[in-house]
């Protein structure tokens, strides 16, 4: 029987030509992530500037083909998570958003696991929020 108190979580970044960006996210990603039970995939959609030699040098897992644009990338990551890896919560990250302290997933976590699915807003259009102060429980 699985322990249901660890969840076995995914976290995908999805990108496309731009590697510069994306290996300072992994980097982050990779020392501040604190759940003991990841599996982390990048979605490469097609790049052409070296990003995917970048990933295999660097032994990030990848998943990819030829450039369909940012849905069918995102759906590459979340299938290969969720479905093919069995994770019980996705966090799917652009390539230009990076953690900034251990243990972020933490509340990406407890928010999936309270309401199915949780999203982040930039400040810029808080104004157009119905409720909520960026916690799980809200």
């Amino acid at each position: 029987m699985k322990d249901r108190s660890v969840p076995r979580i995914g976290i995908g970044v999805v990108t496309y030509n731009r590697k510069a960006v994306l290996t300072e996210t992994v980097e982050k990603i990779r020392r501040y992530t604190q759940h003991p039970d990841v599996d982390f995939v990048v979605a490469d959609d097609g790049s052409t500037d070296g990003t995917l030699a970048w990933l295999r040098e660097n032994d990030v897992p990848v998943v990819g083909g030829v450039n369909m644009g940012i849905a069918w990338n995102k759906n590459r990551a979340l299938y290969l998570l969720s479905e093919l890896l069995d994770c019980e919560a996705v966090i799917l990250l652009e390539d230009d958003t990076q953690p900034a302290k251990s243990g972020w997933e933490t509340e990406w976590i407890r928010g999936a696991q309270l309401w199915g699915h949780v999203n982040f807003a930039a400040p810029w259009i808080e104004d157009t929020f119905i409720s909520g102060a960026g916690t799980a429980a809200d």
